[in-house]
């Protein structure tokens, strides 16, 4: 940002590496650049991450990877400017598709993914889909409605949308919820 407000604005900036592009989600490790706190402040934080566990090392080494990448001149700057740039392109394709797919299907409304790795879509479900899996849980013990949330209309359902996935993944698992869901509506409207 450059002076003045980097001598002056105070900024906490995260990353992870089971949150990146590259979507190494096993990885638990990541980092926070804290700039311009009180000094108070800062000794609690200090004090908080000391008393934390540290990453798991694989989990340190792919962070290290992450924020130092090969550089133009590096012997693998070649392939991995290949597969970066293959990761960015499958990603737009996937926010493209699933917002187009759940946006067309009836009772899905889905926000556009503006970052990150999931789509949130919400799900309005028919009266007889909720009473049918209301007596399916009476019954059965068993839920069909996916993170059903308490606090909110029984016509809501919340689902959540990896987009990471490869592009002919995404796409045979957007085609068998579209037949999947155009049944379930017409068995239950």
């Amino acid at each position: 940002m450059g002076p003045p407000l980097s001598d002056t604005v105070e900024l906490a900036s995260f990353h992870s590496a089971s949150k990146g592009f590259m979507g190494e989600c096993g990885l638990r490790g990541g980092y926070v650049e804290l700039v311009n706190l009180d000094p108070d402040v800062m000794k609690c934080i200090y004090k908080l991450f000391s008393t934390d566990t540290c990453a798991p090392v694989l989990s340190q080494i792919a962070l290290d990877l992450m924020t130092d990448p090969p550089q133009p001149g590096d012997p693998l700057y070649p392939l991995y400017s290949e597969e970066t740039q293959h990761i960015k392109t499958m990603m737009v394709h996937n926010v493209k598709r699933v917002f187009e797919v759940l946006n067309s299907l009836p009772g899905f409304s889905c926000k556009p993914v503006e970052g990150g790795g999931f789509a949130f879509p919400r799900l309005h479900l028919p009266p007889k889909a909720i009473q049918k899996a209301m007596v399916i849980y009476l019954l059965d013990g068993l839920v069909l409605i996916p993170r059903l949330v308490d606090f909110l209309p029984l016509t809501l359902s919340l689902c959540r949308f990896c987009i990471m996935n490869p592009e002919d993944t995404m796409e045979e698992m957007l085609s068998r919820l579209s037949s999947f869901h155009t049944q379930f509506m017409k068995d239950f409207s």
